[in-house]
């Protein structure tokens, strides 16, 4: 199944106004502007030798179009940027174009410099290119606001904050950054809420703790978000007796959004202190999409990661005709549920009515084809209640049960294809290269499914 069915979008193709963006900009009689924190006082910046000291004070005299350029060093300050601009940091002031930059061994980092208000860099109104810096230790890493244009934020490294992005109402590229260990409320990693567009591509997010109740990476009411080939790993989500907790890794909540070839690994979700609440979702939770088409996982690697229950995946939501989350060619491996469903748990959706409020369950809907289960106990897949992840033509191997539907356990993937909304399922062990380092790559002795 086509993870993009009744969808316009080619992820993995960049379109030529794509391609524009992710282009320096500048037009026709822009000027490359130079900041150096090692300069002894502020000169015109026209220069690396007469360099403006602060960031601030380069974007302050640069009309739309022009390019910063920022020499390596920790700058204590904080930006807002109200013009479109190119900002590229980690310069050793030996470069003569933006692509001889060495970002590994030259590094231009902005630091919080105190209080809880600390945004270090802000985007309001503007277009902005954000290419080659470190955020660190301050309450907020990158703020864009709703009236902000498109940006792109690429090659950053989002390091120690309370909240490493928070992403609201615009559109926006996130490419080749890093989100590692930050540690707050909800999307302590990066928080995207309501926003027109995301594409977030080729990104680490690791070692990240949450705090709150929604994930470490966490797309809010947003209906058209892109997360490929990238990685999340290491994250944890916990309440502290204060209310059950949605995706340790990333929650897509009210969302429409595509994973797609990625690595989800060694994420948490618990709840612990008061055994009412519960952790959902060790790697992902998807709750449900109000949008037409649905969340969509493809090519995905989901592994050890742990929740009270759904190891790997929990979701709510979805419906006969357009199950959520639409799942295809992923692996769920070693992931673990104190509780149900180490692989997948899919949850009854509630609605209340009358008063007092009386709940009325709601049957949730998924599907998972061409996908491997192994080793995911207590079971690969687990529905509770009413509701159903359809089957088709996946692997099975060592999950305790392939399936617990309700009150009935089903061991092999013949007792789902002949109980259960399934067809195609078979039993055998997928043979991993070498799982426990990491390689999940499929051994040619494997049992394959045929079509």
């Amino acid at each position: 199944m086509n993870a993009s069915r009744g969808r316009e979008r080619k992820p993995l193709l960049l379109s030529l106004p794509l391609l524009c963006l992710l282009l320096p900009f500048p037009a026709s009689g822009a000027t490359t502007r130079y900041v150096d924190v090692a300069t002894s006082a502020s000169g015109d910046g026209l220069s690396w030798q007469t360099a403006k000291k602060t960031i601030q004070e380069a974007v302050d005299a640069a009309p739309p179009g022009d390019e910063i350029w920022v020499a390596e060093g920790v700058y204590s300050e904080q930006v807002i940027l109200r013009a479109d601009l190119s900002l590229y940091g980690g310069f050793s002031k030996a470069e003569a174009e933006v692509g001889e930059r060495d970002l590994v061994h030259h590094t231009s980092a902005i630091v919080g410099v105190g209080g809880r208000g600390n945004f270090l860099l802000t985007i309001v109104d503007a277009s902005v290119v954000f290419d080659g810096f470190t955020l660190e230790r301050a309450f907020l890493g990158l703020y864009i606001s709703p009236s902000a244009k498109h940006s792109s934020i690429r090659n950053c490294r989002f390091m120690r904050n309370e909240r490493g992005a928070y992403i609201e109402g615009s559109s926006c590229d996130i490419e080749n950054c890093t989100f590692i260990e930050n540690s707050g409320y909800e999307g302590s990693g990066l928080c995207a809420h309501q926003m027109a567009g995301l594409n977030i591509r080729n990104c680490i997010f690791e070692d990240n703790v949450c705090t709150g109740t929604r994930g470490t990476v966490l797309l809010d009411g947003c209906p058209d978000a892109l997360v490929s080939a990238s990685t999340i790993r290491d994250n944890v989500l916990r309440t502290v007796g204060s209310g059950d907790c949605y995706g340790g890794g990333i929650c897509i909540w009210y969302s429409d959004a595509i994973l797609e070839g990625c690595v989800i690994s060694g994420n948490i979700a618990e709840s612990i202190w008061n055994p009412v609440f519960h952790g959902f979702g060790g790697g992902i939770y998807c709750y449900r999409g109000e949008y037409p088409t649905g969340d969509a996982l493809a090519n995905c690697l989901i592994v050890n990661n742990r929740a009270d229950n759904g190891g790997g995946l929990g979701c709510r939501g979805g419906s006969y005709e357009q199950p959520i989350p639409i799942i295809t060619n992923c692996t769920f491996a070693g992931n673990m549920a104190a509780q149900s469903g180490g692989g997948i748990y899919c949850e009854n959706r509630i609605s209340y009515t009358g008063w007092p409020p009386q709940p009325i369950p709601h049957a949730s809907y998924a599907s998972a084809t061409n996908c491997i289960f192994r080793q995911n106990p207590p079971s690969g897949v687990t529905m509770l209640g009413i509701s159903w992840v359809r089957l088709i033509n996946n692997l099975f191997y060592g999950n305790g049960y392939a399936v617990q539907a309700g009150l009935d356990n089903y061991v092999t993937a013949a007792e789902v294809n002949a109980y259960l909304w399934g067809w195609g399922n078979l039993d055998g062990d997928p043979a991993f290269v070498n799982a426990a380092a990491g390689n999940y790559h499929l051994l040619p002795s494997t049992l394959t499914i045929s079509f």
